[in-house]
């Protein structure tokens, strides 16, 4: 007889588990997924470049799955993925226009060059959609600075940052 949500969320408790919710996933567990006439949990193992797929046993309810998986991974806090726990948002981009003024207001020289994007030591982020820009490890590293906490919406902003970090008392 299949699990039903109740009894899975007893079990689960009763070993000191948690069911992981996930708004992200269509069967409502974190890393649970329909396996022909049944579940089965899901989970990655191994380093970088050597990561496989691991799954657990199929089960007939994605509630007994998600306590298959909880077992296996001892889970015991809320799902962190993208979609249930989103990241901050980024601040809203300013144009172009707006930050040069900005710039000019306050004594700033944003550093143009011939490339991509404009500003030297700006850089695409990789993958990033919508786009995204950030500012070079290699001149941060050169210059002795942080790595900005966020990325930027756009080049122009990247661009800024640096300035205001490189003028005099900056």
């Amino acid at each position: 007889m299949d699990m039903d949500l109740a009894q899975a969320q007893a079990t689960a408790s009763s070993e000191g588990l948690v069911l992981v919710r996930c708004a992200g996933n269509s069967h409502g567990f974190k890393g649970v997924q329909a396996y022909y006439s049944g579940f089965r949990g899901c989970y990655s193992h191994g380093g970088r470049g050597k990561k496989v797929n691991l799954y657990t046993r199929v089960v007939g309810s994605a509630d007994e799955a998600a306590l298959e998986l909880s077992r296996k991974l001892r889970w015991t806090a809320a799902c962190e993925c993208r979609v249930c726990d989103p990241p901050a948002p980024l601040p809203a981009a300013r144009d172009e226009a707006t930050v040069l003024a900005a710039a000019a207001q306050a004594d700033l020289t944003l550093a143009t060059c011939g490339g991509a994007h404009g500003y030297k030591g700006v850089l695409l982020v990789n993958c990033s959609n919508p786009p995204l820009y950030t500012v070079g490890a290699s001149l941060l590293a050169q210059l002795e600075l942080e790595r900005p906490q966020l990325h930027f919406r756009t080049p122009h902003e990247a661009a800024f940052w640096l300035a205001e970090r490189l003028r005099p008392g900056g």
